[in-house]
């Protein structure tokens, strides 16, 4: 699906951007594992990653291992039939951290299997914009500058080819922050669900936003 037939279908969406949660019961978005890239792990800046340090990505590469594992467990008694997959539950997907300078004329990342298009004026200036994936069982991507606000709505679409689905989903894009202390599943919230269109065909949603922050893939059953 090209991207202006996207922002076509997107306009012309009902769903009101900021719509409450609370009526739509979307399933919070899961804890991503942080990523395993060596400059998040070096936090004094000397280039050289410390016993500590090192420690810390051992342990994330670790943690990132056994969602692996519980996803292969997983997938495979979806398979055999002995349990039945209720909820949206992905591949673990090996963390990614993508930036790019986008100015007044637009551009494109790529994060993994998902993208991020930026339309011609919708940044006055250029801007070092970051977007960071993976390591956990959420479709889920972390934007920042956080707080940046469009003149103009951009596109962001998220993949779901590496999910098991449930029966029949109606999935959207959900922006959510932390309420609260702390960084767990307990701690975050969807705010906003902005207009979505679900391409089933092409297993990817997409939704206009005009600002940053956490963003994911949210489940709605169907109303009856």
């Amino acid at each position: 699906m090209t991207h202006k037939r996207v922002i076509t279908s997107l306009l012309a969406a009902t769903v009101v951007v900021g719509a409450a949660c609370a009526d739509r019961a979307p399933t919070a978005p899961q804890t991503a594992a942080p990523s395993l890239s060596r400059h998040e792990y070096d936090t004094d800046g000397d280039g050289h990653l410390s016993e500590a340090e090192k420690a810390a990505k051992k342990q994330a590469k670790e943690a990132w291992e056994q969602q692996r594992r519980d996803w292969k467990e997983y997938k495979k008694a979806v398979k055999k039939g002995t349990i039945t997959a209720e909820f949206l539950r992905c591949e673990p997907l090996k963390p990614k951290t993508e930036r790019k300078v986008v100015g007044p004329k637009g551009g494109e990342l790529q994060i993994g299997p998902h993208l991020l298009v930026i339309p011609q004026g919708a940044l006055s200036q250029e801007v070092a914009i970051s977007g960071r994936t993976g390591g956990g069982p959420a479709v889920d991507v972390q934007f920042e500058p956080h707080g940046l606000q469009f003149a103009e709505p951009v596109t962001l679409t998220l993949s779901y080819k590496h999910c098991i689905l449930p029966s029949d989903p109606t999935l959207e894009v959900g922006y959510y922050g932390t309420v609260g202390s702390g960084d767990g599943l307990g701690s975050r919230r969807v705010l906003e669900l902005p207009p979505s269109l679900q391409d089933k065909d092409g297993d990817e949603v997409s939704a206009l936003t005009d600002h940053f922050s956490g963003y994911a893939l949210v489940t709605r059953r169907p109303q009856n």
